[in-house]
């Protein structure tokens, strides 16, 4: 899913917001899912993959469980 594709479903199954608010929301949590992940934290989608990021032999990996 791209976050073109994240906008769109949020429009569809919330039709109450803009295509701003759909599009600010979509921005916010991929920020802070990049954010984490940048920290060296771990995140977790439920129901899909749980992901994180690791250094192996000086580069950097990602991990996807």
């Amino acid at each position: 899913m791209t976050r073109s594709d994240l906008i769109r479903q949020l429009a569809l199954r919330h039709p109450q917001l803009t295509a701003q608010d759909c599009d600010l929301a979509a921005r916010t949590i991929l920020d802070a899912l990049s954010r984490t992940l940048a920290q060296g934290g771990r995140i977790e989608i439920r129901g899909f993959v749980s992901h994180s990021i690791g250094t192996v032999g000086g580069f950097t990996v990602g991990y996807a469980r």
